[in-house]
């Protein structure tokens, strides 16, 4: 296997995997190049830097947007995601 991301995650659970990514990227110097590098391919994921962009690339400003445009309360989901535990 030659992604060290991969590598490194192998046998953790689905928790310290996930935390591990957020440590990649929070300790990256450049986050969204690192997003970039992981999930580049992913055509969700071009969308949703697509929608960023047209939200002046901001990111909290695309979430309100398209949580607006679904008819979503975005306070409601911000808080579930707060109190959310795997």
């Amino acid at each position: 296997m030659s992604n060290p991301i991969l590598k490194m995650l192998m046998g953790n659970s689905q928790k310290s995997s996930l935390n591990a990514i957020g440590n990649i990227i929070k300790n990256s110097n450049n986050p969204m190049a690192m997003m970039d590098s992981m999930f580049g391919n992913n055509p969700n994921y071009q969308e949703m830097k697509k929608f960023i962009d047209q939200n002046g690339g901001n990111v909290e400003q695309a979430f309100y947007s398209a949580c607006s445009q679904k008819g979503v309360d975005a306070n409601e989901i911000l808080e579930k995601a707060k109190n959310f535990k795997l």
